[in-house]
């Protein structure tokens, strides 16, 4: 029998407020067997722990195991210890209806960062550090503790256990893009929730600014509204050709924003707040309108609506195949990733075939196809698609000189910088914003 998850009683009406990518997409990877499996193995006590705290903006949840190290580690906050901070807690516990008790702790740290850990025994614990507390306002702290306690309430513990088998070849590189795909739907719906929480879209905006950028003296920081607006005026199609990259540590913010713009326009947003009349986007408009950014996110081979899409697919496997090769050793891991690629591509031959072609005719394909695809596709694309054959590369958890020599080459092929393969690697072996 599946063990039941630990659920944390709540007023708000989540069916509302959740992104229908994150309903969906998580949906679709628990209906795969073997990765329920791998949840499943997860829980035992030697599975393997990987993984840290959110990073550098509001975060993904931690490991189980955090808990422990905060009692060690951090200072427990009371009510009578951090008045202003608590009483943003109340606020956003009134406003979601939770009454659950509560752990906080704070860590002397100067880098602005909160994450959550998952309940135990039905008790939150929230993790946050000083300068969290001493640099944002009132507001900002709400946008923040709102959108640690969406992580708790929407579960988005239940498929983070997943990455820590990276490199394992139960868990093809594919599937992993998959869940890394889930992890920012996820974002999205916390997102929504920090902003019930400050129910202020400016607010909100300012919180995830500051700590993403570290920029908090009001000497530094300009109308941030107004920098927002030029995002949010921007159509999908401008948007995705944009090399605009607000927060720095974050390549898609402009895509996070826009999205949580939309949810403050929708009427959506609106009735959860009360009033019944407000908003101008329907339900039905927020969600297909998210959807189309969001798929500029997505994992070159998950999507649906990128021009090329059978070229796209082609490159992708036979690129996952020259990376695979890059170092004259194919690991399983490797080639199980290749062939769950070229399945749901539009490849003639298997990948056995392919693997006997020459070095000489999988480049001269690779050349062939890269044609069509720097016309059509714009740069962020390309990027990503180069993104995605790191993730291949990555399925040892390990890069080699050959394989970065491999995507580079790729890149060139691509018209993309290669100079973003460390970034983009480096992105993978931690958990994403």
């Amino acid at each position: 029998m599946a063990k039941l998850r630990p659920r944390i009683e709540t007023t708000l009406d989540k069916a509302r407020v959740i992104f229908d990518g994150d309903r969906e997409l998580r949906a679709a990877i628990l209906e795969r067997r073997e990765l329920v499996g791998l949840l499943r193995d997860a829980e035992q006590p030697d599975a393997p722990r990987e993984g840290r705290p959110g990073g550098a903006a509001v975060g993904l949840p931690a490991p189980r195991d955090q808990r422990k190290q905060l009692l060690k580690t951090a200072v427990r906050l009371t009510p009578a210890l951090a008045p202003r901070l608590w009483k943003q807690i109340d606020h956003c516990r009134k406003v979601l209806g939770v009454t659950a008790p509560m752990d906080v702790f704070v860590m002397q740290d100067a880098q602005l960062n909160a994450f959550v850990v998952p309940p135990e025994d039905g008790r939150l614990v929230l993790g946050i550090t000083s300068a969290t507390i001493e640099k944002l306002s009132d507001g900002e702290l709400a946008s923040v503790i709102g959108h640690e306690l969406g992580h708790v309430l929407f579960d988005h513990f239940e498929l983070y256990p997943l990455l820590s088998f990276q490199g394992d070849e139960r868990l093809a590189p594919v599937d992993a893009m998959r869940v890394y795909a889930w992890m920012r739907y996820a974002e999205l719906t916390a997102d929504r929730v920090g902003l019930l929480c400050c129910d202020d879209y400016g607010v909100a905006l300012a919180a995830e600014f500051k700590i993403a950028s570290g920029l908090c003296d009001p000497r530094q920081v300009g109308d941030l509204r107004e920098a927002a607006t030029q995002f949010t005026a921007l159509a999908a199609e401008e948007l995705e050709a944009s090399d605009q990259d607000w927060f720095a540590t974050h390549p898609y913010s402009p895509l996070r924003i826009r999205a949580l713009d939309l949810f403050h326009q929708s009427t959506t947003y609106h009735k959860l707040r009360g009033d019944q009349t407000g908003g101008k986007l329907s339900e039905a408009a927020l969600e297909r309108e998210v959807a189309a950014i969001m798929e500029l996110m997505n994992p070159a081979c998950l999507s649906e609506r990128a021009p090329c899409r059978a070229e796209l697919r082609e490159f992708l496997a036979l690129g996952a195949l020259e990376v695979a090769a890059a170092d004259g050793r194919v690991k399983e891991a490797e080639l199980q990733a290749a062939r769950r690629i070229c399945s749901e591509g539009q490849l003639a031959e298997s990948v056995d075939q392919v693997m006997a072609w020459s070095g000489k005719k999988r480049g001269e394909r690779l050349r062939e196809l890269a044609e069509p695809l720097t016309v059509h596709l714009s740069g962020l694309r390309r990027r990503k698609l180069l993104e995605d054959l790191c993730v291949i590369a990555l399925a040892d958890k390990k890069v080699d000189d050959s394989e970065r020599r491999v995507l580079a080459r790729l890149a060139e092929l691509l018209e993309v910088d290669s100079m973003g393969i460390d970034a983009a690697l480096g992105r993978m072996e931690n958990p994403l914003d």
